[in-house]
Order: C-alpha cells, then sequence, then structure tokens
C-alpha cells in the first residue's frame, strides 16, 4: 500500500532557490550523510528546491525556528512540501521516488524491491558508515575499545554484500 501522498506538481519551476515561496524546502547539513542522501536524489533528478543548512553543533532545543517545529525528531533532514514536513531519510527518498515514478518507483515489484533495499541500508550501512566516518574524520585517535575494527569489518562486509547484488 503507498502511504506517500502524490505531488504531482514537483517539476513545475520555482523561484530563485532560497525563495520562502519555493515548493521544496530541505533541511540538512554538509557533515549528514542522510542530508546527501535526500539532497543527492533531488539534484539527480532535476527537482528544484531551497537548501537550509542547520547547524548540528547547536543543542536540539536551541536549534532556530521554523526548522525545531518541523523537525518531528529534531534531526535533518527534513523536506518541506506544500507546507508538510517529512522527516528520515529513506522515507523521504519513498516518498519523492513515489512522487516523479522514478529511482524504483516505476512499477509496485521494483518498489517492494527498493523499499528492502531501503531498510537493509538503514539497518546495515547506515549504522556502521556514519559512526566510521565520524571516527576517521572527527575523531583522530579513533575508537581504542575495537569498536573501529569492528565497524570497519561491518562496513566491508555489508559494502561487499551490495556490490555483490548488483
Amino acid at each position: 500500500m503507498n502511504h506517500c501522498p502524490q505531488t504531482r506538481k514537483l517539476n513545475v519551476p520555482m523561484t530563485q532557490i532560497g525563495s520562502k515561496s519555493a515548493r521544496l524546502v530541505l533541511y540538512g547539513n554538509r557533515e549528514s550523510g542522510h542530508s546527501y542522501k535526500v539532497r543527492l536524489m533531488l539534484v539527480v533528478a532535476g527537482i528544484p528546491h531551497s537548501y537550509q543548512s542547520v547547524d548540528l553543533s547547536v543543542p536540539r532545543a536551541e536549534r532556530p525556528e521554523p526548522f525545531r517545529s518541523l523537525a518531528k525528531f529534531g534531526e535533518v533532514p527534513v523536506l518541506i512540501s506544500q507546507g508538510r514536513a517529512l522527516v528520515q531519510s529513506d522515507a523521504i527518498l519513498g516518498f519523492l521516488a513515489n512522487d516523479i515514478g522514478r529511482f524504483g518507483a516505476e512499477s509496485k515489484a521494483r518498489w517492494q524491491r527498493t523499499q528492502e533495499w531501503l531498510f537493509w541500508e538503514a539497518n546495515r550501512l547506515g549504522l556502521c558508515l556514519p559512526h566510521l566516518r565520524f571516527a576517521r574524520h572527527f575523531s583522530p585517535a579513533g575508537y581504542n575499545d575495537g569498536t573501529l575494527q569492528w565497524l570497519r569489518a561491518r562496513y566491508d562486509a555489508d559494502i561487499t554484500r551490495l556490490d555483490d547484488e548488483f
């Protein structure tokens, strides 16, 4: 069953990026892989949108409005579509795919397979890759208790599984 509302006006030209009258607004952060996934889909699909950067170093309760009121979990990404806030990257990707009928939403069978992989990714790569990236870039000493090695081993196994599929 499709739980994503259909919004067939995504390809209508918008006003200049950053305008308050833009139809789609993505709240994200350049360090967030989840924000990156959504922004990448919007750009690759040629879907006009504006982008609002959210400083994740600011405590959630102190992040600026309207982000704080729109972000159900206080996290990025948040996509505003026709006044409705959509949260969680894979849910947003599903909404966009269904809306434009691409990226796995071309048929029911293909959408089923796409959802399986999105949920797999959230459970597998979505667990280890962001933590591995954080440890490498923001914690140069890494995790000394074997966590970094565990994350790397899990990532290697998961990316091999993904490569084998395609």
